[in-house]
């Protein structure tokens, strides 16, 4: 008998099947489930229960003892097994058509522009570091724009060609901190608008993201 607290502290150890069990024997509710496990019962894991529950319970069939013979069996005489011809291998082509295609959800950087998903602590600490180098490199370039200009060494023309070029370059790297620390806010489970809380994007870089998957995607760890 799967014991309450045990079940809902260790709930990964059980399996889907374990879970219906204990839910339609009364140990545990969903609710329970959802509110007790810190984010283990995950959107698929409750599915999976409810599909379990829905279906009914199959019925315990018990042996029926078999009584002896009271009458002498007649025994058939042996017939000589007919081998069957081998089953013709299939091309590849035909397997390839029913095999599922393998994809590999691991990785960085997949989508560093868009709003979507989640990333983890990893990621987003490289994207705020990639994003720091530019900001020093496009403040250097900008101080040495500025000083050639107040010397004379370039014209207005081309000092305002400069700094256009420089802000035309800026906005990718712009984007680019904000879709990451949005997918960052998605991770430990709030809005991408979080982000605009002073100082809350330096504590995305430590905060731990939510276990399992969340209303805002899959597990990036997973």
């Amino acid at each position: 008998m799967i014991q309450k607290k045990k079940l809902l502290k260790d709930l990964q150890q059980y399996s889907a099947s374990e879970i219906a069990e204990a839910v339609r024997s009364g140990v545990v509710t969903i609710y329970e489930l959802e509110k007790g496990t810190e984010g283990a019962f995950t959107p698929l894991l409750r599915k999976r229960v409810e599909t379990i529950l829905a279906a009914p319970p199959e019925p315990a069939v018990e042996p029926q003892p078999q009584s002896a013979p009271t009458h002498p069996v007649a025994v058939a005489p042996p017939v000589a097994a007919v081998a069957e011809p081998a089953a013709e291998p299939q091309p590849q082509s035909a397997l390839a058509d029913h095999a599922e295609p393998q994809t590999d959800s691991k990785g960085m950087f997949r989508n560093p522009f868009s709003f979507k998903g989640r990333i983890r602590r990893l990621e987003y600490g490289l994207s705020f570091i990639i994003y720091f180098v530019f900001i020093v490199i496009s403040q250097i370039v900008s101080d040495d724009i500025i000083y050639k200009y107040a010397y004379g060494d370039v014209s207005s023309a081309e000092y305002q060609g400069y700094l256009t070029i420089l802000l035309i370059i800026s906005i990718p790297f712009y984007w680019f901190l904000i879709a990451q620390s949005c997918k960052r806010c998605h991770d430990v489970g709030h809005s991408g608008w979080s982000q605009l809380i002073p100082f809350y994007v330096f504590a995305l870089l430590f905060e731990r993201g939510t276990i399992g998957d969340n209303k805002y995607g899959k597990n990036p760890k997973e």
